[in-house]
């Protein structure tokens, strides 16, 4: 089986999908989310495909890697749901194995309290497992933004605890950015800055290892119990 890793985006995501979804060769590996997942400000060798290619296949030689990255700056779950979920992800992604699904964000922006965010996240979920039948899904906690506390309690913590209490109910892997991200700042350095701006809660390329690092870990137990 090989696991497959692709960039979003015009020609070469078209070019992607046409190469890599031949039934029975490949795993899947889609990552749905916002900005902080699309990360278009970044160099290509900084974004959390490449990153994670050079990763996996350091980890599994003899093995081909592509990520599919669907990730749309300023989205949040409820509009993915209703104008990029049939439009974009059925349509051009015939088949898929594994799923790193990252809001909460925009989500909170929009007003989105745990209790609807959740029942979001469950919709696209449920979605997911039943047009993807066998499909591991992941969950993802967004960035811990040192220069904001505010911001990490009330603003966007809520809806990170709202991941990680759906990864419990449900069953699901959540891989936790946001506690990595803290333990970085702790040490007084920053993964956060799209301009060197500490304020801005969007990886930079630092933040993108980072980021790698925490989801090389759910990663590699997935496929650790696939290969069994």
């Amino acid at each position: 089986m090989r696991l497959v890793l692709a960039t979003a985006g015009g020609a070469l995501l078209a070019a992607a999908f046409a190469a890599s979804v031949h039934a029975g060769e490949e795993t899947v590996i889609v990552h749905l989310g916002d900005s902080i997942t699309s990360t278009i400000y970044l160099e290509k060798r900084e974004k959390i495909a490449a990153v994670l290619q050079k990763r996996l296949e350091k980890a599994y030689p003899g093995r081909a890697f592509r990520n599919v990255n669907l990730g749309l700056d300023g989205e949040w779950v409820e509009a993915f749901l209703k104008n990029r979920y049939d439009r974009v992800l059925k349509k051009r992604v015939a088949r898929a194995d594994i799923f790193v699904v990252r809001y909460g964000t925009n989500d909170a922006q929009k007003g989105k309290k745990p209790p609807a965010f959740t029942k979001d996240l469950e919709t696209l979920v449920g979605r997911l497992k039943k047009d993807y039948p066998g499909c591991t899904i992941i969950l993802g906690t967004g960035p811990h933004i040192a220069k904001l506390p505010w911001c990490n309690e009330h603003q966007y913590g809520p809806n990170w605890q709202a991941i990680r209490d759906l990864g419990r109910k449900a069953g699901l892997a959540v891989a936790d950015v946001y506690k990595a991200f803290e333990a970085v700042h702790a040490d007084g350095r920053t993964v956060l800055g799209r301009d060197g701006n500490p304020k801005d809660m969007h990886p930079n390329a630092r933040g993108v290892e980072v980021t790698a690092d925490v989801l090389m870990k759910v990663l590699k137990g997935v496929l650790s119990r696939e290969r069994r």
